[in-house]
């Protein structure tokens, strides 16, 4: 079932393969119909939808409330979401914590040193590729930052898992609330997935993207011309309405 949610974001929602999906499906529509407008109004949805300034509004309205480090009423650990893996980190052995994550994880080790709180990762393997991305965020925390971790969740698959599981793992140890630690445009849908328990309270402290870049708000020939940051920044919008959509 997750790996067919997976085809259906990759090939059908998200670009650039979405833009050849439902370019297709329009063209052919546009023949039946005879009417070649409906194909250039795809066109040119599918181009102000990939422009920066239509993706930094997208983009702003998921992060907004979140761009903040930690707050003054400090919790008894730190949760760390996973951001998924680099298959391709040939230097590392051939796989590591993709730059995604390797945010999320830096983020956390200035949290445990600013806190001296204990760190919870957690991370399973979705894709079934035999690797638990959890075990990776240990090791790079120990080894690269020299931040011990002390609880280990390798076994969820989304991020509702991840907060269920880590929950438990918490609550066996009396912790009665934790940092969730994630990028900004993902907290909010992770913090409505963490509210489902009350077992837990969990306190945001979001880290940034650099897919996510401050731009000029103001209209200019730059913020009008589709750009890859945009298209990137798009299909994270589309990855957290969807996975709010499927509550996973």
């Amino acid at each position: 079932m997750f790996k067919f949610l997976v085809f259906i974001e990759s090939f059908i929602l998200s670009p650039p393969a979405s833009y050849f999906f439902w370019g297709v499906i329009f063209y052919l529509i546009s023949r039946l119909f005879g009417k070649n407008i409906i194909f250039l109004g795809y066109l040119t949805f599918s181009y102000f939808i990939s422009t920066p300034i239509v993706t930094g509004y997208l983009i702003n309205r998921l992060d907004q409330d979140f761009k903040i480090y930690r707050q003054e009423n400090t919790p008894q650990a730190i949760v760390v979401l996973g951001g998924g893996l680099n298959y391709n980190a040939w230097e590392y052995g051939g796989i590591s914590v993709s730059t995604s994550e390797l945010e999320r994880l830096r983020h956390a080790a200035k949290l445990h040193r600013d806190t001296d709180l204990p760190i919870l990762v957690t991370g399973g393997d979705p894709l079934q590729t035999g690797y638990k991305e959890a075990n990776f965020m240990k090791k790079t925390l120990e080894e690269e930052f020299n931040v011990p971790v002390k609880w280990v969740e390798n076994k969820s698959n989304t991020t509702k898992e991840n907060l269920a599981l880590s929950s438990i793992i918490l609550k066996g140890d009396n912790v009665k609330s934790a940092y969730i630690v994630t990028h900004a445009w993902h907290m909010k849908r992770a913090l409505g997935l963490a509210n489902l328990s009350n077992d837990i309270l969990y306190i945001p402290s979001a880290c940034s993207s650099d897919i996510s870049q401050k731009r000029n708000n103001n209209i200019n020939l730059v913020n009008l011309i589709p750009s890859i940051t945009s298209i990137q920044e798009l299909k994270i919008v589309i990855h957290e309405v969807g996975g709010k959509i499927a509550d996973i």
